[in-house]
């Protein structure tokens, strides 16, 4: 989908699936005009704990894996011309990169002093069932996209309040999180 928008970068907003070593990789785009991708600098983090493992993922700017829960969290961040671009347009756009995919909450938040959007979802990637969850803002002339990840056992597939291994880790991940002005 395009956006509405002329900024010099091309976003590609989340790698939704990040479990390299045992499953597969779904990536979801939003393509802007432009020529290059420009990544936030100068964001401070603590790493997921173990057993998280730093993964590289191009799309990205950090990735972790949890092999034992099949969890991923990762940071991707677009600079540029990002001001004009609705965080509920954003949300739609995940959405709609998931076959059968359905939006479990959506809730408008006040996230390091700027409007933010927490969202959850359910859905197919590249046929496995997941569950998703991310943190939306734009700081600065940067949007931020904060993913938690996790494939779903099938008996979990119609829990609508389904709670993700590692939830705790990624709330301290957001917690611990700073991005520059």
């Amino acid at each position: 989908m395009k956006w509405p928008v002329h900024s010099t970068t091309l976003i590609l907003i989340s790698c939704l699936s990040l479990w390299l070593l045992a499953t597969t990789t779904a990536c979801v785009s939003i393509h802007l005009k432009g020529p290059q991708i420009q990544r936030a600098e100068g964001l401070q983090f603590t790493p997921p704990p173990l057993p998280f493992k730093q993964v590289q993922i191009v799309d990205v700017d950090w990735a972790w894996h949890n092999p034992d829960s099949q969890t991923s969290i990762s940071i991707l961040s677009e600079c540029g011309d990002v001001r004009r671009l609705k965080l509920d347009q954003v949300e739609q756009s995940l959405l709609r990169e998931m076959t059968d995919g359905r939006l479990v909450s959506s809730k408008p938040l006040t996230y390091q002093g700027v409007a933010a959007r927490h969202t959850q979802m359910k859905g197919h990637l590249d046929g496995q069932f997941a569950f998703y969850q991310a943190r939306l803002f734009i700081k600065g002339n940067c949007l931020y996209l904060i993913s938690h990840v996790q494939v779903a056992h099938p008996s979990d597939r119609q829990t609508a309040s389904f709670v993700p291994a590692n939830e705790s880790e990624y709330h301290q991940f957001l917690s611990d999180l700073m991005v520059p002005q």
